[in-house]
């Protein structure tokens, strides 16, 4: 058992860049999985007192030195186009500063693998994303001696020869999470609208077993919109689902608390 209580050892204190997608503020208002994981993180460093830099939309909030990388989320700004040169133009703006950190953590998935290759300063890249799937696949191929972070032992099995460092499981703060009694008599999916994310075999799930399915997910983006056309509305239509859209944190907690199980049943 560990002494949670016994004082910590002083660790050297580390300049660290954080790099966030610039899709949703950090933390999110409501949906944003990468984004809300990042925020964690930045906050946690912080306050064990490391120099922290956080690289995200300027609409975030965080105790951290924050860089902007854009003014305004681009999801909440209403943009819905490509976002590649988003994501190169935060990579862009710490690599013009590399020397001011001793680590760099990039959380913008491949985009940020040129850098990292030729970086004179250390940088590590989680992904966040299934890496099964062209053209993530490739780029890790092309990029083998990019340092990985893993966030399951699953998505690293789909690319084995990676420079995989370590898997690091999604930490989460839970303190101000309500526990529930699992009463409501339903299901629950939390997410966004994917065949990776499995609402597809969370609906059948819930239809073979009679049950309402509660969906607070995101569902903008075409092929998301696409799939809610061909998946869950038909669903709706036959009471399987109730379709709630994005929540923030305290109706997701609360639709959370009621379910009998909390579904994810994607690859």
């Amino acid at each position: 058992m560990i002494d949670v209580k016994r004082p910590r050892t002083p660790q050297p204190r580390l300049r660290i860049a954080l790099v966030a997608p610039p899709l949703e503020p950090v933390p999110p208002p409501r949906y944003g999985g990468t984004e809300r994981v990042v925020a964690t993180l930045a906050e946690g460093l912080h306050q064990r007192g490391h120099d922290v830099t956080l690289f995200a939309s300027g609409d975030s909030k965080v105790s951290c030195r924050l860089v902007p990388t854009v003014p305004r989320a681009l999801w909440a700004a209403g943009h819905r186009a490509e976002i590649g040169p988003y994501m190169q133009l935060g990579i862009a703006m710490v690599a013009g500063r590399e020397n001011e950190f001793d680590v760099i953590h990039s959380h913008v998935e491949s985009y940020g693998f040129m850098f990292a290759s030729r970086s004179s300063i250390p940088v590590v890249t989680t992904l966040h994303q299934r890496q099964d799937l062209p053209p993530s696949a490739e780029l890790v191929r092309h990029f083998p001696n990019v340092p990985l972070v893993a966030i399951s032992e699953n998505q690293r099995r789909f690319l084995p020869q990676a420079n995989w460092v370590a898997t690091i499981h999604h930490g989460m703060e839970f303190n101000d999470v309500p526990a529930g009694s699992g009463d409501g008599g339903y299901l629950a999916f939390v997410g966004r609208i994917a065949l990776e994310k499995g609402i597809d075999v969370a609906i059948e799930l819930a239809r073979r077993n009679r049950l309402k399915l509660r969906v607070a997910a995101k569902a903008f983006q075409p092929d998301e919109v696409a799939l809610y056309e061909r998946v869950v509305r038909p669903a709706e239509q036959e009471g399987v689902v109730q379709f709630l859209g994005e929540l923030p944190p305290a109706e997701r907690d609360d639709v959370l608390r009621g379910a009998l199980a909390s579904v994810m049943l994607g690859g």
